[in-house]
């Protein structure tokens, strides 16, 4: 606390000792836990983070019993306040239980308020902590009226419920938007989207076509892998269902060599973070001097990149780069580039990022200890639905316009958590300054 914080009339500086009696926890240990009798109340229960708590059978001391509504500080490896809402449990050890002095909902508040200050004062770099002695040293203000402290507690309650509702509105708008991009890319790769098109351009050409002889020969390679089998859309008859391989004319690895944070003269090495949405993002790049392995796999623009390696959940996303500049890519992708008139690539990225595109990396994943992996010959085998050439390039510019609108609007939503985040602690530490009361007293 600063030494020149002015002290509100009515407040008085003490100590968060002096306010209150802090009951450390039991140590139970891993040989008592049990399946039934009360829940054991670990740090993990009160964040949220474990869905299936340990239990205790046997009997305790009444300083570790906790029943609805006690209010609960984690001092080790995440500090918190909490009321506690489950049902009667039992305490484990880096738990105080608090017996307040003083308004108890005040009390809450207050420590939330301190969690900053106490978390630079913690010790441990890899379970940090805070010692009681800290802990109850740390020097607070509060009115000396319980009266005042209550007011400042409703006060602080109805703030902190405006604040979870908006950011519940703020979880539920992003919700709306990712499902409206999720409807945007159902309806670009089943042709719904472009059905007006069709019925107005009834003689496009089929790229039957383009899918020459010439090409397939260029393609056809032994194939280790065996095709899966994936559900497609009804589709119109106008589209062609082929495969990865039979539309590209290039399918390589990115290089394997280290790349560095910063190089003179050095190119942008693509890795898997960079992949975001299905889209690039370049602001954070590594960097690999030229030499002829670089000069190799420089990208050119329309070059699809496929993450081939990440976990369960990521494997298999994609973005297109689109540029004239010296960009490379690093071994975890593999580079597609799609013979002209067959494939546009933003059309395909679409189709690997859609419902269909994720169920089928689903099925051909390979899975390992952490991550998983969709090898070249995997990727090659990949069933697409394509449309003709001038569909293709007429959905990707409708769908762009509706998923840069998606982006935009995700946008504005980081922007607003953002300021919903900040405000909360703006408002307690208006409240512990005497400035909740003085704004209402002013209004």
């Amino acid at each position: 606390m600063s030494d020149d914080l002015v002290v509100p009339k009515g407040w008085t500086v003490t100590t968060l000792g002096s306010i209150g009696r802090y009951l450390n926890g039991r140590a139970f240990k891993t040989s008592e836990w049990a399946k039934t009798g009360r829940p054991i109340i670990r740090i993990q229960d009160l964040t949220g983070s474990n869905r299936k708590p340990n239990h205790f059978e046997g009997e305790v001391e009444d300083r570790y019993i906790v029943r609805p509504g006690d209010f609960l500080i984690s001092w080790s490896a995440t500090l918190g306040a909490y009321i506690w809402d489950g049902p009667e449990a039992l305490l484990n050890q880096h738990i105080f239980k608090v017996e307040s002095r003083i308004h108890p909902k005040f009390h809450y508040h207050l420590v939330r308020d301190r969690i900053a200050d106490l978390e630079r004062n913690a010790h441990g770099s890899g379970m940090v902590h805070v010692t009681k002695g800290t802990f109850e040293n740390t020097p607070v203000i509060i009115p000396t009226d319980e009266c005042i402290q209550e007011q400042v507690a409703n006060l602080i309650d109805a703030a902190d419920s405006k604040h979870q509702s908006s950011v519940q509105h703020l979880i539920l708008a992003r919700q709306a938007i990712e499902r409206f991009r999720h409807a945007v890319l159902v309806a670009a790769c089943s042709g719904r989207l472009s059905a007006d098109w069709r019925e107005a351009h009834p003689k496009a050409m089929s790229v039957d076509h383009a899918l020459s002889e010439p090409i397939r020969l260029r393609r056809r390679r032994k194939q280790a892998e065996q095709a899966v089998e994936l559900d497609l859309p009804s589709l119109p008859e106008s589209y062609h269902v082929a495969s990865i391989g039979d539309a590209s004319l290039l399918l390589e690895y990115g290089t394997s060599q280290r790349s560095e944070s910063h190089a003179e003269n050095g190119v942008p090495v693509l890795r898997m973070g960079n992949i975001q949405n299905g889209r690039l993002d370049l602001t954070n790049l590594k960097y690999r001097t030229l030499d002829t392995e670089i000069e190799r796999l420089l990208l050119k623009d329309g070059d699809l990149l496929f993450n081939r390696t990440n976990s369960p959940e990521l494997v298999g996303k994609t973005a297109v780069f689109h540029g004239n500049y010296p960009m490379s890519f690093a071994s975890y992708l593999i580079r597609v580039r799609f013979a002209p008139g067959v494939a546009d690539p933003d059309f395909v990225n679409y189709w690997i990022n859609s419902t269909w595109g994720r169920a089928w990396a689903r099925q051909v994943k390979t899975d390992g200890v952490s991550q998983s992996n969709i090898n070249g010959s995997k990727l090659s085998q990949m069933p697409i639905p394509l449309p003709p050439i001038e569909e293709q390039r007429e959905i990707v510019d409708r769908a762009s316009h509706m998923l840069n609108l998606a982006d935009e609007l995700l946008a504005r939503m980081d922007t607003a958590g953002r300021s919903v985040e900040r405000s909360f602690p703006a408002v307690l530490a208006n409240a512990f300054r005497g400035g909740l009361l003085s704004e209402r007293e002013g209004g």
